[in-house]
């Protein structure tokens, strides 16, 4: 026996689905709300805690405490997300250059 569905049933059906998807906050994302972005030498945070995307640049005068050789992918704050980039706990929601620097590094143990 073939059953069929009213129109009123399919609607009801459809809105009780896009209800449910709401309720548990589910939503479309573009390419770029999904990739964070990567942190600018030029954001406030960054110069105040002297963020290079390339520690190869590093002041070392400004900078007494760098490292030859300390690099973001070698400190305990960093995430690897990528080869090149990753997570910092003190930019939340950018990406840091794998091999930048900032005043705030500490070796991974």
């Amino acid at each position: 026996m073939k059953q069929v569905m009213s129109r009123r049933r399919v609607f009801v059906a459809a809105a009780s689905a896009c209800a449910a998807a709401a309720a548990l906050g589910v939503r479309r994302t573009s390419a770029a709300e999904a990739a964070p972005e990567q942190v600018s030498e030029k954001d406030p945070l960054a110069v105040a805690l002297g963020y290079v995307a390339n520690a190869g640049k590093v002041d070392t005068k400004a900078n007494p405490t760098f490292q030859s050789g300390s690099s973001c992918s070698g400190c305990s704050w960093y995430g690897s997300k990528a080869a090149n980039a990753g997570t910092c706990s003190f930019f939340p929601g950018k990406l840091v250059s794998s091999s930048g620097w900032c005043r705030m590094w500490a070796k991974k143990s």
